[in-house]
């Protein structure tokens, strides 16, 4: 298992660099544990900034992953694993 840490709001090169690299995980057939957090002013001034990241990273992973597993969010941070596809 491979895994990977973003920041909530993180601008669009960082998070195609993330998906890039994740994508690369998945098709050798490795499962990704992507964690996501918040700092507290973000949290405060952007309230769905964990869960529009959490979409956003789900659809660039869209073609390329099978379900996601073990969902966890935790006030200012949100885990899950995302599968490969099966063949």
């Amino acid at each position: 298992m491979s895994g990977t840490n973003l920041q909530a709001l993180c601008d669009t090169h960082d998070l195609n660099t993330k998906l890039s690299k994740m994508k690369g995980f998945l098709k050798e057939g490795l499962q990704v544990k992507v964690s996501i957090f918040a700092k507290k002013r973000t949290e405060r001034e952007h309230p769905l900034a964990l869960d529009e990241t959490t979409l956003r990273v789900l659809g660039g992973l869209e073609e390329h992953a099978g379900p996601v597993q073990s969902v966890s969010k935790v006030s200012s941070r949100v885990d899950f694993i995302v599968s490969p596809l099966k063949a």
